[in-house]
């Protein structure tokens, strides 16, 4: 419902901040990756490569691809880019789903609701990795694993599994 919305602000760069609102359910995961030196430092990067100059009528088009709950590309659609969302979670499609219709961002967003591999010679190599890291629908509710393991959590790969893609 609306009075769960939260507004979230990204960084301030170059003429203010992006803002968008967002369920207030996932809010406070996109709060903890905003305050993430390198979430912080790889939002930079979208948001100076989507304030560049470009040619009149050009629109950048952003592969959000492994969305989770769509931090990167709705930061994209708040800076005017066209997003392209994959991610295989329930939850953390409907979070993106969410944000996208309650900012109004549907005419430059496409959300696929599935994961993607690399090639089927990486699914049946043997010895290698698998196609797809996949977390259980709570790594839209809490931090981030790849987080927790930079910082040393013990339990940072909790709830994690290795599933293959056909």
């Amino acid at each position: 419902s609306m009075e769960e919305n939260t507004r979230v602000e990204f960084v301030v760069v170059h003429d203010g901040p992006a803002v968008f609102y967002f369920n207030a359910a996932a809010a406070e995961v996109l709060a903890r990756v905003r305050r993430s030196p390198s979430e912080r430092h790889v939002a930079k990067v979208f948001v100076e490569a989507l304030a560049s100059p470009h040619s009149p009528g050009y629109v950048p088009l952003v592969l959000d691809i492994g969305a989770n709950a769509g931090y990167f590309g709705l930061l994209s659609l708040a800076l005017g880019a066209e997003v392209l969302f994959v991610e295989p979670q329930p939850m953390c499609w409907r979070y993106s789903e969410s944000a996208i219709i309650m900012n109004q961002f549907q005419q430059r967003a496409t959300l696929v609701p599935k994961a993607l591999r690399a090639t089927q010679d990486l699914r049946s190599a043997p010895g290698q990795a698998p196609a797809l890291l996949a977390m259980n629908d709570a790594v839209c509710d809490t931090r981030f694993p790849i987080s927790g393991l930079e910082n040393g959590r013990a339990d940072a790969s909790h709830g994690v599994r290795r599933t293959y893609v056909p």
